[in-house]
């Protein structure tokens, strides 16, 4: 999935935007409420707990206001996120983002992105991702990511994810992931996540997610 989210903290689980809806991020895995694996990153940032964000009439963020600090995102005249903070965003003449802040962002042949700042993305004959930086990634017999790291990856048999690493995942009647570990997670009457166990989250009039925060 090629497409950029925008995250909050709670403990380890996160409520994230995502191009379809609101996913939910474990530890450094990406999943959509029915247990699929969307994506997944190379490391696990600490941010927040909670935060609230704000829209501008053209569907983009413009600014994130946290409990201790406010961050301005700012946008070029193509519609292009060129500042988040102090990060400065560029782009190359091909329109793709060539750095962030003092990071280069480099890419391949296959105009897939190989490298960021120091680190190195390489990908298998297939053109799946199989390191990040110093992190290998796995997949099993049946396509799915199965290892980041040392981080372990399992799923039911219904091929949603039932494990990762150290927290248990569990599913409602249906098939909306309800548990992540001691974590509850629960939903609106519009199938929307409502509550990550003792924050509750709540979206614009969009139905974009807009803030989550303790009870």
């Amino acid at each position: 999935m090629n497409a950029v989210t925008i995250s909050v903290h709670c403990q380890n689980i996160k409520a994230i935007n995502a191009a379809h809806g609101v996913a939910l991020q474990v530890k450094n895995i990406t999943l959509t409420p029915q247990g699929k694996v969307l994506g997944f990153s190379p490391t696990q940032k600490q941010t927040p707990h909670s935060g609230i964000y704000l829209y501008n009439l053209v569907n983009n963020i413009n600014e994130h206001k946290e409990q201790t600090n406010t961050n301005d995102i700012s946008f070029d005249l193509e519609g292009r996120v060129n500042k988040i903070e102090s990060k400065d965003i560029s782009y190359d003449l091909s329109g793709r983002i060539d750095k962030i802040g003092s990071d280069a962002v480099s890419y391949d042949l296959n105009n897939r992105v190989n490298r960021i700042g120091t680190q190195d993305i390489s990908y298998d004959l297939d053109g799946r991702i199989d390191k990040l930086g110093h992190k290998e990634v796995s997949y099993d017999l049946e396509n799915r990511v199965d290892q980041i790291g040392s981080v372990d990856i399992s799923y039911d048999l219904e091929g949603r994810v039932d494990r990762i690493e150290d927290e248990t995942i569990s599913y409602d009647l249906e098939g909306r992931i309800d548990k992540i570990g001691s974590t509850s997670i629960s939903y609106d009457l519009e199938n929307r996540i409502d509550k990550i166990g003792n924050q509750s989250v709540s979206y614009d009039i969009n139905g974009r997610l807009r803030s989550q925060n303790n009870f």
